[in-house]
């Protein structure tokens, strides 16, 4: 008479979880944004099959030295430079050079990357701004306006002539600076 009455457990419908869950990953994986790192853009020199026999000279008025010690440092022609004003001295010296300069830039290898990185960065934003210059005063147009032609045209012009030197201790002798 007095028999108790099991009770049923409610349960969840879970067979639409998998879909749903699915739906989401396909909606994130399809709005997300990546950005895509590219890395130092550097236009490298052609390979030729015989190295150069003869030296290049060049005149001292048509190089500037970057120099970064392992400290991080920074020096423009034997001169401690500050890493913020570096792209306007770069730019500086490509409107006084123009196309006639060479920059040598010696990083020691006990540096780290994001002193190197800076110092790239400086560089790039110094010859854009040179390109967009000279692309005003050619062209009365931006670099950015300017045909796939005359952009090359500019850059075959006025190309950045920069040699990368990596030495274990910038100052000569070892333990020198240190």
């Amino acid at each position: 008479m007095f028999k108790r009455r099991k009770k049923d457990i409610p349960t969840l419908n879970t067979s639409s979880t998998a879909d749903i869950s699915f739906m989401l990953l396909i909606f994130f994986l399809v709005t997300i944004s990546l950005d895509n790192y590219k890395g130092i853009s550097q236009k490298l020199p052609k390979i030729t099959k015989t190295p150069p026999t003869e030296k290049t000279r060049i005149e001292t008025q048509a190089l500037l030295r970057l120099q970064i010690t392992k400290t991080n440092e920074l020096f423009t022609n034997d001169e401690r430079a500050n890493v913020a004003k570096l792209s306007d001295k770069i730019f500086q010296f490509l409107k006084e050079r123009e196309s006639n300069h060479f920059i040598e830039l010696k990083i020691d290898r006990q540096a780290n990357y994001d002193a190197y990185f800076k110092v790239q960065d400086e560089i790039a934003i110094a010859y854009a701004r040179f390109k967009e210059e000279r692309a005003l005063q050619i062209y009365n147009l931006s670099f950015t306006q300017l045909s796939i032609e005359e952009q090359k045209d500019i850059e075959n012009t006025y190309p950045l002539h920069l040699s990368e030197i990596y030495e274990e201790n910038i100052f000569g002798v070892k333990g020198e600076a240190e």
